[in-house]
């Protein structure tokens, strides 16, 4: 990597600054506090609150949904932290060589450390027609509003996209009394990420909760009298009240590309969470670990992946040994159950698919080891199967694929047996 070599550990009287108050950016800013550094911590965001994106999707239409409801950190918090919190104000330019960051009313941050925690906005639709009124995102708060104003009892929306916002959206609008059709490109969606069958038993949810569910693409929306149009690649149209894109999201590297730092779909950095600047770090959506050879990580997209890489890197910048390495996790929540994965289900080795009607899990084995596993309803089991993942024991498949034994016992006894 490029640029001047840098000593992690900061001195006490050191001051950082935290360019984004999402999760990765504002548990940095509490996690540097609990970690016993006394400097100055700036916490800058452009949005007026620090709040959780993922109840954007899952809580959107629960009562009393408002940004109190979803804080991450409210100013009296921040404050008792002296955590120096600056929202309403964005950063518009980084100087990575001087480590400083200047505001859009002027001011600049000097630190001895700059992170970028600055995540990343929704992928609109690339159609004629995406610019229409009708045609909407979900991904900062006021997204959220808006679409829940159009979200009347008896109210027709076109989600676009299965993915996990795609999905948690149309669960939470069918609970809501509204009518929703489900546009995918291909089906199973999640498939390369869930394994065919947990992807392909989520998928059926929605047909079985009335959920029109279309395989194409949309080509085209436009206004019209009774609402938006679109026109779908299958040459059908929908007349509905709102297109909801959930297509995925681009990374916020303007900053990064515009400092000179190593930029691909993400800003780049290493295990230490370390841009190609010396003092300037990167965590959360907007990270993307550097591979190795031909292999090009994707970015760690999930609450966990920034909840982690906040912990870590403040533990780094406060000279303390990193975190021990753990297996990706995640969750969602539709249709009143909840699905969780960690680590990966990959073309090599092999799942087990524990066929339970309540709680149904898939387990992914590989070279002898337990390396990924997707449950319904069962954080129990979850819990037991991170921990042997996490452990890298080997396992016995046989009990693993045991429906006899209740799967938080299953993975308990493979790792034992074989121990």
């Amino acid at each position: 990597m490029s640029g001047t070599p840098h000593t992690d550990a900061l001195p006490p009287t050191g001051t950082v600054v935290i360019v984004g108050a999402g999760l990765g950016g504002s548990l940095l800013a509490e996690q540097l506090r609990r970690e016993g550094f006394t400097g100055t911590v700036h916490l800058v965001d452009g949005e007026p609150a620090s709040y959780d994106r993922p109840p954007l999707s899952k809580q959107l239409f629960t009562d009393g949904f408002d940004l109190d409801a979803i804080a991450l950190a409210d100013a009296g918090r921040l404050a008792r932290l002296d955590v120096h919190a600056r929202f309403g104000r964005r950063a518009v330019e980084l100087d990575a060589a001087a480590r400083s960051v200047l505001l859009d009313d002027g001011t600049v941050l000097a630190a001895d450390a700059v992170v970028l925690a600055t995540g990343s906005r929704a992928r609109p639709l690339a159609v004629p027609g995406a610019d229409e009124a009708g045609v909407l995102t979900l991904h900062m708060f006021p997204d959220a509003l808006a679409l829940r104003e159009r979200a009347a009892e008896g109210a027709r929306f076109l989600v676009v996209g299965g993915g996990m916002v795609g999905a948690e959206l149309t669960s939470a609008l069918v609970g809501a009394g509204v009518e929703v059709t489900l546009v995918v490109r291909t089906a199973p969606p999640l498939a390369l990420l869930l394994g065919d069958e947990m992807a392909t038993r989520l998928h059926a949810q929605h047909a079985r909760h009335g959920v029109e569910v279309v395989e194409a693409t949309v080509a085209e929306c436009y206004g019209s009298s009774h609402g938006t149009v679109a026109l779908l690649s299958d040459g059908s149209r929908r007349r509905v009240d709102a297109v909801i894109a959930a297509i995925g999201a681009h990374a916020r590297v303007r900053l990064g590309v515009w400092a000179g730092l190593d930029v691909d779909d993400g800003i780049l950095v290493d295990a230490q969470h370390r841009t190609s600047a010396g003092g300037i770090y990167a965590v959360g959506d907007v990270a993307r670990y550097r591979g190795t050879g031909a292999v090009r990580p994707p970015r760690r997209e999930h609450w966990e992946g920034a909840q982690r890489d906040a912990e870590d890197l403040a533990r780094l910048l406060t000279g303390k040994e990193p975190l021990p390495p753990a297996a990706a996790w995640f969750w969602s929540e539709r249709y009143g159950q909840r699905f969780e994965m960690a680590g990966r289900i990959a073309p090599e080795g092999r799942t087990i698919l524990r066929d339970d009607a309540r709680r149904p899990a898939a387990l992914h084995v590989e070279d002898g080891r337990l390396v990924g596993v997707g449950v319904i309803d069962d954080p129990l089991a979850m819990h037991a199967a991170r921990q042997v993942i996490d452990a890298g024991d080997a396992v016995d498949e046989r009990v693993l694929g045991d429906t006899g034994i209740p799967l938080r016992q299953a993975v308990q006894k493979a790792r034992r047996d074989v121990s």
